[in-house]
């Protein structure tokens, strides 16, 4: 803990020391954006969590109850221009329990973006995102949620890139791509992958089309390939995504992004995988102090559960967001879930509940209380079991930006 309150002295000093050298700019401007240095915008901040867990593991047959302790600064520069702009940000992120011993407590998340907008109609968004020394991280590899804790660390770079030309005022075309390289420490005796390491990648072409002057249309195909390492070897697969998306504003309070479409997937030694897919992303503002996020996803994926190749993956997620005051803020959340193994019988409920409750007490010092409910209902017989509930109690300081 002493670490801890070192690195958290540190940090905070460097936030008030930026703010007295930087030169240009307002206070407001300041304030609201993050210090002005020249052309750049520094937006320094510090996160300190405090978690309280009755089922560390998420399992059913070994709950242990711990506290974590997390400290996460962040570096983000801007260099913004008009409708275009460059990020980069640095995460240094230390996390240690009260009783288990991690191998690794230092995580690395760096992250390089660009965004490029022309009045010609040309969109170009590339970037980096590195995780480096992952461990509770494991919906970085596993997003469906298959498993749910790991300690060995991990490496993962994800690149990708998206261009979109648009011909005339209506009509345009898009290409994208996107790789993932996985990577995990060498196990020593005793320890376990949760995933094993993978390469994967994507390459797409679009039809763009305007609907109207804030809502499009896109028809795309995307060439999809999975590379595992070899004691996963026959999860290999190449395969086709085809699919139609509408993204923009449906009206002036309601921004989403609805996607529809049919997966193709043709396995080495699994069986292959062929369904449709969807994925929609809701924003509905009812004011500047309501709001509700709703996310509805269905998508083959990976896996590592035993001889399956792949399993549906089906989630409905909401949350509301309102403040009661200008200070004052809370959201309430609720995410159900369904992994559906189809050869292999094996299906998966689960689903967690959230509440979150926070306060600004300056524009740069913010405190929030968490609490998450999880439940996972399986008809498979796991080593440790796959059902589990557990309970998190967390408690998050900010300072900055």
């Amino acid at each position: 803990m002493k670490y801890l309150f070192f690195f958290f002295s540190l940090f905070f000093s460097i936030i008030i020391l930026a703010q007295e050298i930087a030169y240009e700019g307002t206070t407001e401007e300041a304030l609201k954006e993050g210090i002005i240095l020249g052309k750049f915008i520094f937006s320094p901040n510090i996160e300190f969590i405090y978690e309280d867990k009755d089922n560390v593991f998420l399992t059913e047959t070994q709950e242990e109850k711990d506290q974590v302790y997390v400290l996460r600064p962040k570096l983000l520069f801007e260099l913004p221009k008009e409708d275009s702009y460059l990020k980069f940000s640095w995460i240094p992120q230390y996390r240690d329990f009260q009783d288990i011993e991690l191998k690794e407590n230092w995580t690395h998340f760096l992250n390089l973006e660009g965004k490029m907008k022309t009045p010609g109609g040309l969109e170009l968004l590339a970037g980096d995102k590195y995780i480096m020394k992952g461990t509770l991280e494991v919906s970085e590899v596993d997003p469906g949620n298959e498993l749910v804790f790991g300690l060995l660390p991990f490496d993962k770079n994800h690149l990708y890139f998206d261009m979109k030309y648009f011909l005339d005022s209506t009509n345009g075309f898009g290409l994208n791509a996107d790789y993932i390289d996985v990577s995990y420490e060498e196990p020593e005796i005793g320890e376990y992958r949760v995933w094993y390491d993978y390469k994967s990648t994507k390459f797409g072409a679009t039809y763009q089309r305007y609907m109207n002057p804030l809502l499009r249309m896109a028809l795309g195909v995307n060439f999809i390939t999975y590379d595992p390492d070899e004691n996963a070897i026959f999860k290999e697969y190449k395969g086709m995504d085809y699919y139609v998306q509408f993204y923009g504003d449906l009206t002036t309070t309601v921004n989403a992004s609805i996607k529809l479409g049919y997966e193709d997937l043709d396995f080495d030694g699994a069986k292959d995988y062929k369904d449709w897919n969807a994925e929609a992303n809701i924003l509905w503002n009812f004011s500047d102090f309501r709001n509700l996020a709703i996310k509805v996803l269905r998508a083959g994926l990976p896996s590592n559960m035993g001889y399956a190749g792949s399993y549906t993956h089906n989630l409905i997620s909401i949350t509301y967001n309102f403040k009661l005051t200008e200070k004052f803020f809370s959201a309430l959340g609720a995410s159900f879930g369904k992994n559906d193994y189809n050869e292999m019988g094996r299906v998966d409920d689960w689903w967690d509940g959230r509440i979150n409750l926070g306060y600004h007490f300056s524009p740069i010092i913010s405190a929030r209380l968490n609490y998450i409910y999880q439940n996972r209902d399986s008809n498979f017989d796991c080593f440790q079991g796959c059902d589990y509930k557990a309970n998190t109690i967390l408690l998050n300081f900010i300072i900055g930006y």
